[in-house]
């Protein structure tokens, strides 16, 4: 702090051509104005310290509230898509088993009506007959376990 009051008598007497001494009032305000300065340095230092604080507290805040709430929508959404999903799934069964139970009564009257013309060619083709419904049936369960597998996919 000498050394910096030194300096300032020397560069008045050098400027202005006074000559000070370390117990002027000069140099007693100009030790004073050094002081507050370096008291007002330390208080903003704590307040921009505080400031800094809380605004992380305030910024953690916003953090866990905007994450509350994207999980809350995240479930909302996940919610939905399974509801949709659900009914998409209802939707679908209630189509397959519709078209099953066409595809059955097709298949059911295909095959009466080749019995019935069958039965005219007589025993010739009775074993023909059994090969054409074996073949028939082995479809049917073939089209049977890839709907069931469609449907577990």
């Amino acid at each position: 702090m000498s050394d910096e009051i030194q300096e300032l008598i020397t560069e008045i007497a050098q400027k202005h051509g006074v000559v000070i001494t370390k117990d002027d009032p000069i140099a007693i305000a100009f030790t004073l104005n050094r002081y507050l300065l370096e008291q007002t340095k330390k208080n903003q230092e704590t307040l921009i310290a505080n400031l800094k604080s809380d605004i992380e507290e305030i910024s953690l805040n916003v953090l866990n509230e905007n994450n509350k709430q994207i999980k809350s929508t995240q479930e909302i959404c996940l919610k939905l898509v399974n509801e949709h999903i659900t009914k998409s799934k209802t939707a679908i069964n209630n189509v397959i088993d519709d078209s099953g139970n066409n595809f059955k009564t097709k298949i059911t009257e295909s095959i009466k009506s080749f019995k019935t013309e069958l039965a005219s060619f007589g025993d010739y083709f009775k074993s023909l007959k059994i090969i054409l419904i074996l073949s028939i049936i082995l479809n049917i369960i073939f089209i049977v376990i890839n709907f069931y597998l469609f449907l577990i996919q």
